[in-house]
C-alpha cells in the first residue's frame, strides 16, 4: 500500500504544526496509552517518559517521516536504530495497531479543526506505511535471532570490579531444568509480579489499523513465537548459525563487536522529576514494572559467556552552598551493581544493534552467525583500513569488544584508541595493555579530566602525577567502593557461595575463560600517551620533532626505552587502497578510508564528531556513533550548526 499524491501533500502540509506541537502530541499519546494500558510500562523507560526524552524521540521520527514522505528510503538509517531497539525489547507487530490508534487520537486532540477527516485518513494510511517498514525490518531481525525470540535468563558467573564505579558481569547459560527455579529466586524478596497481561489488538477498538496492517501479501502480524517455531522446525542446510535458546546445549548466539543486549529487572516505580520540575508522587505501596536498559557487550564473542560492563549512575547533581542532591539515579544499573551477585540470574535479550565493526574474515576463524541467515546493516571492515576508536567513561565497553575482536582476526591492523576518563588509571587499562602486546600497531591515548590530588601539580604529566601520586590516590579512593561491593556480594548469600572477583590490579581480566587469541608478540615499541584535561584531538597532532609538554608516554613493557615518544613510531605501511598509513599519525588523517567509532556521553560524541568533520575534514559518513536512544543526539546547545551536522 502506498499513499496517493494528494495524501502525501496533506501529510506534508501538517509539518509546520508538527514542528510547533509535535512534542505535545507525543506526550499526550504516551500519557493516554500508558494510562489505559499500564502493562506497557514494562516496555518503556519511565525516566525518559518523565523527562520528555521519549516524546522528543517519537516527535523526531514523525517529523522526519512527514518530511520524507515521498522518498522514505531516506529514513532507513534512522529507523534501523529504532528497529534494533524494538527487537531488543521484544516489541511485537500487533502493538503497532495500538500505537496507531492512540497516536491519531493525540493528533486530533492537539491539532483540533486542522485535523479534518481527509487529513486524518491520510495520516492513518501514512502511519501504516511507516509501521509496515518497521515491522518488515523487525521480522527480518527476529528471524536472524532464530529460537532466542524473547527474554532469556542467564546466570552471573563472575562479577568483576573494573574501577570504582564500573563492574563487569560475566553471563553464562542457565540449564533448562533450573530456569523455573531461577525465575522465582531472581525476583527481589517480597516483590509482587509485574502486570504482564497481553495487549490485545483485536476487536473493533483497533480495527482501523489491524485491518490495514494485514493487507500485505505476508501476514505481518504473525507472532514471534510462530517465527521461532518455524525456525526450530527448519532444517535448511545453508545455515551456518548455531543460535539457540540458552540452556539448549549449543553456543551462545554470535554477535558483532560493538553490539548490545537489553537487560530487564523488576523494580518498584520510582519518583521522577517531570519537565515541569515537580517530583512525581509514589504511593506507599508502589507498583512494580519491568525496566529495561541496553548494555554494550564488552568483550569479543565467546561461545559460553557474554560480558557486559555496567557503570553506577548517581543521577543528575543539584547543589547549593548547603548541600548536594542527586535526581534520576540509574535504576537498573545501580540495582545490578548493588543487588545482582554471583549465582543470580537475569533476563537478557538477543544481541543486536547497528553500531559494530564487522571483521571481514569472521567465518575464516570459525565464528558462527556470519552466514546468510544473519543480516546486519554494516559492511565488512578491511584489515588494511586504519581504525580510530574514541570513547569516554563507560563508552569504553563496546571499544573493548572491538579491540579484542581485532586482536583475534586482524592483529596487525593499524588502530588508535583514545579514551577520556575522570581519574587514572582508566577503566580497562590493563586489558588494553595486554592487547597492545598482541597488536603491535595499537596506539593509545588517555585524557584525565578529574581534579589532581595535589593542587600544585597542574602542568606536566612527566612529574609522575599519573604513574605515582595520582594513580595511588585513585586506587585508594576505589578500594573503599570495592570493599563495600565485596561485602555486599557476600551479604546473606552464603548459601549460594557468591563470590565477588576483584582482580589485582583493578581492571585485569579473570583468567578462567579460555582465550583463543594468538600468542603475545615480543615486546614492541607501542606506547600510551597520557594528558590532563578533556579529550582534545589537537594534542595528538603535534608535528614530528615538537615536544609534547603536556603529556607523557608510557612504554608498553618495562623493556621499552623510558624516553620513548610517539614521534619515534613513524613508519609507513601500505594500505592496499593507494593511501599510505603513517603509524605516527594517531588519527590517520592522511588515509581517506579510516573508520572512526565514537562512544560516550552524547555531548562528547558530538564534540568529537564535529571536530573531526569541521576542523579535520573527515567525511561524516566515516564516523559511527553508539546510540541507545531512538531519537537524535541531544545537547544543551541546540543551534543551526548542530542541526546541520546531525542531518548531514
Amino acid at each position: 500500500m502506498s499513499l496517493t499524491y494528494k495524501q502525501s501533500k496533506l501529510v506534508q502540509e501538517t509539518l509546520p504544526a508538527l514542528r510547533e506541537h509535535g512534542e505535545q502530541i507525543a506526550s499526550m499519546f504516551y500519557a493516554t496509552m500508558l494510562e489505559e494500558h499500564p502493562e506497557l510500562k514494562n516496555q518503556f523507560n519511565t525516566v525518559n517518559q518523565a523527562n520528555g526524552r521519549q516524546p522528543r524521540a517519537l516527535t523526531s521520527i514523525i517529523i522526519a517521516f512527514a518530511a520524507n514522505i515521498s522518498h522514505t528510503s531516506e529514513l532507513i538509517p534512522k529507523l534501523e536504530r529504532v528497529c534494533h531497539k524494538h527487537c531488543s525489547l521484544g516489541i511485537q507487530p500487533d502493538q503497532y495497531a495500538i500505537v496507531g490508534e492512540y497516536l491519531i487520537k493525540a493528533f486530533k486532540a492537539v491539532l483540533g479543526p486542522a485535523m479534518t477527516p481527509e487529513v486524518q485518513a491520510a495520516w492513518m494510511d501514512a502511519y501504516c506505511v511507516l509501521a509496515r517498514m518497521m515491522i518488515g525490518r523487525e521480522a527480518h531481525l527476529y528471524r536472524s535471532f532464530e529460537t532466542w525470540q524473547t527474554w532469556e535468563r542467564l546466570k552471573v558467573d563472575k562479577k568483576v570490579a573494573e574501577s570504582e564505579d564500573v563492574y563487569s558481569f560475566y553471563l553464562v547459560p542457565v540449564s533448562a531444568s533450573s530456569k523455573a527455579a531461577a525465575a522465582s529466586a531472581a525476583e527481589f524478596s517480597g516483590c509482587p509480579r509485574a502486570s504482564m497481561s497481553s495487549v490485545s489488538s483485536g476487536g473493533s477498538r483497533y480495527s482501523n489499523f489491524t485491518s490495514r496492517l494485514k493487507t500485505n501479501n505476508i501476514n505481518l502480524l504473525r507472532s514471534s513465537k510462530a517465527n521461532a517455531a518455524a525456525a526450530a522446525n527448519s532444517n535448511s542446510s545453508s545455515s551456518t548459525s548455531v543460535h539457540t535458546v540458552p540452556g539448549g546445549g549449543s553456543a551462545l548466539p554470535y554477535y558483532l563487536p560493538g553490539q548490545y543486549v537489553s537487560v530487564r529487572m523488576l523494580l518498584p516505580e520510582a519518583p521522577v522529576i517531570g519537565r515541569d520540575g515537580k517530583m512525581s508522587q509514589v504511593s506507599q505501596h508502589p507498583q512494580y514494572y519491568y525496566q529495561s536498559r541496553q548494555y554494550s557487550l564488552s568483550d569479543r564473542w565467546r561461545p559460553d559467556c557474554y560480558r557486559i560492563s555496567v557503570k553506577r549512575d548517581e543521577g543528575t547533581r543539584f547543589a547549593n552552598a548547603v548541600a548536594a542532591s542527586y535526581f534520576h539515579p540509574g535504576l537498573v544499573s545501580n540495582a545490578m551493581i548493588d543487588q545482582l551477585n554471583v549465582g543470580d540470574t537475569i533476563e537478557v535479550s538477543h544481541p543486536t544493534g547497528e553500531f559494530f565493526l564487522n571483521v571481514d574474515n569472521a567465518e575464516a576463524f570459525g565464528l558462527p552467525g556470519a552466514g546468510t541467515n544473519c543480516y546486519y546493516s554494516g559492511t565488512s571492515s578491511n584489515a588494511n583500513v586504519p581504525l580510530v576508536l574514541l570513547s569516554a567513561g563507560i563508552g569504553a565497553s563496546p571499544m573493548m569488544a572491538i579491540l579484542s575482536s581485532v586482536a583475534v582476526t586482524q592483529p596487525h591492523r593499524a588502530v588508535t584508541y583514545i579514551h577520556g576518563s575522570r581519574y587514572a588509571p582508566p577503566v580497562f587499562h590493563d586489558t588494553v595493555r595486554d592487547l597492545q602486546r598482541k597488536m603491535p600497531r595499537l596506539r593509545t591515548a588517555y585524557f584525565y579530566s578529574g581534579p589532581t590530588p595535589h593542587a600544585s601539580a597542574t602542568s606536566s604529566m612527566s612529574s609522575g602525577m599519573v604513574g605515582g601520586g595520582f594513580a595511588a590516590a585513585a586506587a585508594a579512593r576505589r578500594s573503599r567502593d570495592v570493599l563495600h561491593a565485596s561485602a555486599n556480594a557476600h551479604n546473606n548469600n552464603n548459601a549460594r557461595n557468591s563470590t565477588m572477583f576483584v582482580p589485582s590490579p583493578l581492571g585485569a581480566h579473570p583468567t578462567s575463560y579460555a582465550d583463543a587469541m594468538p600468542p603475545s608478540s615480543p615486546a614492541s615499541s607501542a606506547s600510551t600517551i597520557e594528558f590532563m584535561g578533556h579529550v582534545d584531538l589537537r594534542k595528538l597532532m603535534t608535528p614530528p620533532g615538537t615536544p609534547r609538554s603536556e603529556g607523557t608516554t608510557t612504554p608498553t613493557t618495562p623493556t621499552s626505552p623510558s624516553t620513548l615518544t610517539i614521534h619515534s613510531l613513524h613508519s609507513s605501511h601500505g594500505s592496499g587502497n593507494g593511501s599510505s598509513i603513517d603509524d605516527g599519525d594517531m588519527l590517520f588523517l592522511n588515509n581517506g578510508s579510516t573508520e572512526y567509532f565514537v562512544c560516550g556521553p552524547e555531548s562528547f560524541m558530538l564534540d568529537m564528531a564535529m571536530h573531526l568533520v569541521e576542523e579535520l575534514g573527515v567525511n561524516r559518513q566515516r564516523i559511527r556513533f553508539e546510540l541507545f536512544s531512538t531519537g537524535d543526539l541531544e545537547t544543551d546547545n541546540r543551534n543551526a550548526r548542530l542541526a546541520t551536522f546531525l542531518n548531514a
